[in-house]
C-alpha cells in the first residue's frame, strides 16, 4: 500500500497526467485499504498470540497430568495443582433421583467436556 501510494504521489507531483480529482479519489481508497489492512492485521496478530498462550497453557496442563496418569485416588496436593475451581449447581430431581451438575474447571485448559 504505501509504494502504491508514493508511486500515486511521485505521478502526481511529476504530472503525469492524473488529475487531482483522481489523485484524491485514489488516495482517499489507498488510505483506506491502509486503514482496513492494519486492522485485520492487529486482529490476526491478537489471535495468533491467544493461539500461542493456548499452545502453552496446554503443554503446562500436560506435563503436570503426566505424574498422576496412575492414580487411584484423589489427594489435596494433586487436587491444588491440576484444578482452578469447581461449579456446583443446584439440586434438581428427575425419575425420582437426585442430580446435581458439577462443572470442573482445570488449570491451563479450563474446563474439559
Amino acid at each position: 500500500m504505501d509504494r502504491l501510494i508514493q508511486k500515486l504521489y511521485e505521478d502526481r507531483v511529476l504530472s503525469s497526467g492524473i488529475s487531482e480529482s483522481i489523485f484524491h479519489s485514489l488516495m482517499k481508497k489507498y488510505d483506506a485499504e491502509r486503514v482496513e489492512k492494519s486492522e485485520i492485521l492487529s486482529t490476526l496478530t491478537a489471535k495468533m498470540n491467544a493461539a500461542a498462550k493456548d499452545e502453552q497453557d496446554i503443554g503446562r496442563f500436560m506435563q503436570m497430568i503426566r505424574k498422576y496418569v496412575a492414580v487411584e485416588a484423589l489427594d489435596r496436593e494433586m487436587l491444588f495443582e491440576l484444578i482452578d475451581y469447581i461449579e456446583i449447581g443446584e439440586r434438581f430431581i428427575k425419575d425420582n433421583q437426585k442430580y446435581r451438575d458439577v462443572t470442573i474447571h482445570y488449570k491451563f485448559v479450563g474446563k474439559i467436556n
